[in-house]
Formats: C-alpha cells, sequence, structure tokens
C-alpha cells in the first residue's frame, strides 16, 4: 500500500497481511496500526507519528525525520532500522543483527 505524501491522512486502517506500507511524508499521521504480517515499513517524515507498533514479523523500519517519535519496540527479526532525525527519540532498543542508522 503506498499512501505517501497524503498531508491530511490521520490514520490507517488495520490491513491485516498487508506486506510493505509505505505513508512517508504523511505529516498529519497520528498513529498506524499494528498490521499483522507487514514486513517492510516506510513512515519517514511523519512529524505526528508519536509511537510505532511491535510488529512481530517487520524485516524494515523507516522512520527517519518523525519528530515527534519517542520510542521504538524491539522487534527481534528487523535486519534494518533508520531512524536518523529522529529528534525526540529517547530509546532504540538492541536488536540483534540489525544494521541501524540513527
Amino acid at each position: 500500500l503506498y499512501c505517501g505524501d497524503c498531508l491530511n491522512l490521520q490514520s490507517i486502517p488495520e490491513i491485516n497481511g498487508l506486506k510493505v506500507l509505505n505513508c512517508g511524508g504523511c505529516t498529519n499521521l497520528q498513529s498506524i496500526p499494528k498490521i499483522y504480517g507487514l514486513k517492510k515499513l516506510y513512515c519517514w517524515g511523519c512529524e505526528n507519528l508519536q509511537s510505532i507498533p511491535k510488529i512481530d514479523e517487520l524485516n524494515e523500519l523507516y522512520c527517519s525525520r518523525c519528530t515527534k517519535l519517542q520510542s521504538i519496540p524491539k522487534i527481534d527479526g528487523l535486519d534494518y532500522l533508520n531512524c536518523w532525525k529522529c529528534e525526540n527519540l529517547q530509546n532504540i532498543p538492541k536488536i540483534d543483527g540489525c544494521k541501524i542508522y540513527k
């Protein structure tokens, strides 16, 4: 599902079985539901996003420039995490084997 740069988008419905969600640049997005089966989440530039749900199947998480994001859950199996310019991020969990860019 690609809904990037939808400036008025505030929430995304739970779509179980979805593999890739790209909602980057949705500056008014406030929450992302726990989507079972999601492998890749691109939510960069979501300035009002405050948290990311723990999605066990997630392999890649791109959440750079999410300026209100305060924490990222520990997701075992996460291979790639990009949290560059998340100024309010207080906690980045240690995840074995994960490449972290901050």
